[in-house]
């Protein structure tokens, strides 16, 4: 069996950038996003520090 380290999220978006999988995209102050959760507490807004581009490889 494979062991795996604990990695932060933080962490892991940071790898994840690196490898050039996701993107940091500047959407300015301008823009609206709105974050909803999925299951629990679906009225309580998500806040966020920016918006992160998936590229795939498909």
């Amino acid at each position: 069996m494979i062991e795996l380290k604990k990695i932060s999220s933080e962490g892991l978006l940071q790898e994840l950038i690196d490898r050039k999988v996701l993107e940091p995209i500047n959407v300015g102050l301008y823009k609206e996003f709105e974050l909803k959760r999925k299951y629990k507490n679906r009225n309580k807004p998500i806040s966020f520090d920016g918006v992160l581009l998936l590229h795939n490889a498909n």
